[in-house]
């Protein structure tokens, strides 16, 4: 009975760090490079007048296409945070984690490049735009 329970176990982990079909890095792999992101954030673009919650990191084999989707926050002048608008950098011809990831938290220079790119054009869309959803298309 164990061994069956551990067989299932190892079942169950397998399945979950396999990327579905299309998707060409596992939930796993999507999460990691969403903490690698939310990592470096304190010493980048979260040290500016936005906050940011990244919520969903995705790449699709068909296309091999990658979309970053996030919160802009900001603080209104009692201190108080507002989500200010909806933000998804794109990023074209990814076929590898290599190329948004050099280890576990540790990003792709070229991608952190591209992603910072799109965040500070973002931000200053924002500045020009608030609340509004804005979309940046970036080749690595």
């Amino acid at each position: 009975m164990k061994a069956l329970i551990c067989f299932i176990f190892a079942m169950t982990s397998a399945i979950a760090a396999t990327p579905s079909t299309n998707e060409l890095f596992s939930a796993k792999q999507n999460l990691e490079i969403i903490r690698a992101i939310d990592n470096i954030c304190g010493d980048t673009w979260c040290e500016g007048d936005y906050n940011y919650n990244f919520e969903k990191f995705s790449c699709l084999k068909s296309t091999n296409k990658c979309e970053l989707s996030f919160n802009l926050i900001s603080r209104d002048e009692s201190g108080l945070e507002r989500k200010t608008s909806v933000g998804v950098c794109r990023f074209q011809n990814i076929f590898s984690i290599r190329q948004i990831r050099q280890s576990a938290n540790v990003l792709n220079e070229n991608f952190l490049d591209e992603l910072t790119r799109c965040i500070d054009r973002l931000e200053h869309e924002v500045t020009l735009e608030p609340s509004l959803e804005f979309t940046n298309d970036a080749r690595l």
